[in-house]
């Protein structure tokens, strides 16, 4: 438990301390060339230097709080995972196939013209064209990052969602 509770501090310092490193960068760099503050959060690095930190600090309370008993996985962990190892994410790579299709299309025309051609351009659905909430939920302006977080997440809510699928009484579609 010593040892688990010192791996997750060193994990948690770590990210934290890149995180502060980050958003300090960017402050100074925002300092120096006496840029807006607004325009600060738009910088997805800052965004992520955020996290970084937060994702530390709630690492070191974890670590600092942390029992025996969250170690032991219940009898339902066990199963769910079980119930994981047996499912295959068939769905997931279906849509994720889609949107790497979707991606390849949007490369080939333009970002720009893509997001103009299918994106939530808000004058256009007010004159009614409505299918643009589903195509813009499609488009990947920042490419690498974008798309992996979709395919990552979806390749995460399936084995979570496997039993609701197999009744399909719910779809869950992640954009």
């Amino acid at each position: 438990m010593r040892e688990q509770k010192a791996r997750i501090q060193k994990r948690s310092k770590w990210a934290a301390g890149i995180g502060i490193a980050v958003v300090f960068v960017h402050l100074a760099l925002f300092a120096l060339a006496n840029a807006e503050f607004a325009l600060l959060f738009q910088s997805i690095f800052f965004i992520l230097g955020l996290f970084a930190v937060a994702g530390g600090v709630y690492g070191l309370f974890y670590a600092k709080n942390l029992r025996l008993e969250d170690l032991i996985p219940t009898p339902e962990a066990v199963e769910f995972l079980h119930q994981t190892r047996e499912t295959k994410p068939l769905f997931s790579y279906v849509l994720i196939g889609c949107l790497v299709v979707v991606t390849l299309f949007q490369l080939k025309i333009g970002i720009d013209e893509s997001a103009q051609t299918a994106g939530l351009v808000k004058s256009l659905v007010w004159k009614g064209e409505y299918w643009r909430f589903l195509t813009s939920a499609t488009l990947h302006g920042f490419f690498p990052i974008h798309l992996y977080f979709n395919a990552h997440s979806r390749c995460r809510d399936e084995a979570a969602n496997s039993d609701l699928r197999k009744s399909r009484k719910s779809l869950k579609v992640s954009a």
